[in-house]
């Protein structure tokens, strides 16, 4: 298959991109900073401003649309990018007569929502500029979808996604407090957290969902299950850094949630327990702090 990855700068697109290649003829596009973590001797990666995608191939089979706009500035310059690259994007799916679209739409989308539990169904309330973007780039996937039969879509809502040299995510942050031995504050100890999942996933999720997605259009929640309290993620990842830190609630910032998975089980993707992945995200890093020694 001829393959599109968007956003290979990035370590998600990278995942992806390095996973894919092994099988694929992929190309990798990215904007501004040079992929260095895409691997392989035959790499195909094209700097674009996503204005016009003419070095592209006529024959596309898959489009996987991991590059956004960051969500560090809540300004409207955020939206007005992310929608402009999904509407490039899509109108070269129909040229290109792709079959199969892919989007990395983010959690953000439900906004200030403050249930306990977040479903597909759970409202979207007052979203940030990068939370609406995100979702109306759900509705035009969607829209191209209904008007292309060739075309298949999946918009998958994405958590703290962790891994290798991730960051800024809450998992990921929490992992260097402890690492250098910084006093841990959390929201409430006792607040069940499932609000993670490992980049590892998400790329093996990227290889086969079109085969088990009955629908010509799908959005699903991605996340762990067997949600675990905050102070147990603390008290784990202290354990295996061998590192003591005090834990202490401070109630500051958004109130913590639990990602409602049963529509990703349905779709036939496999995803680990909230422990397992934690462990596995900390055994990742490890290995990566021993190999720059």
């Amino acid at each position: 298959m001829n393959i599109i990855v968007t956003g290979v700068s990035g370590f998600i697109g990278a995942e992806i991109y390095n996973n894919l290649s092994s099988y694929h003829n992929v190309f990798g596009l990215y904007r501004n900073k040079y992929p260095i973590f895409c691997k392989g001797k035959n790499k195909i990666l094209i700097q674009t401003n996503f204005k016009n995608l003419k070095n592209l191939p006529k024959k596309c089979d898959y489009i996987i649309h991991s590059a956004s706009a960051t969500p560090n500035n809540n300004n409207k310059q955020i939206y007005d990018t992310n929608i402009s690259m999904m509407k490039t994007l899509l109108k070269y799916s129909i040229e290109s007569k792709c079959k199969f679209f892919l989007f990395l739409s983010s959690m953000a989308v439900y906004g200030q929502n403050d249930e306990i539990i977040i479903s597909e169904k759970s409202k979207m309330i007052n979203p940030s500029e990068y939370g609406k973007s995100k979702l109306d780039s759900e509705l035009l996937l969607k829209d191209t979808v209904s008007k292309n039969k060739l075309l298949k879509g999946l918009s998958i809502r994405l958590p703290g996604v962790v891994g290798k040299n991730s960051k800024d995510n809450f998992i990921s942050k929490l992992f260097n407090k402890i690492l250098n031995k910084e006093t841990v504050y959390v929201h409430q100890k006792n607040a069940k957290f499932n609000n993670i999942v490992n980049v590892d996933e998400i790329s093996e999720l990227s290889k086969d969902w079109y085969l088990k997605q009955k629908k010509s259009y799908n959005v699903i929640n991605i996340a762990s299950y067997y949600p675990i309290n905050l102070n147990s993620v603390a008290k784990i990842m202290s354990k295996e850094l061998g590192v003591k830190v005090n834990i202490f609630e401070n109630f500051d910032g958004k109130k913590p949630f639990i990602i409602d998975t049963l529509q990703a089980k349905k779709s036939g993707v496999k995803l680990s327990s909230t422990k397992l992945s934690l462990l596995r995200f900390i055994k990742q890093n490890k290995e990566l702090m021993a190999s720059k020694l």
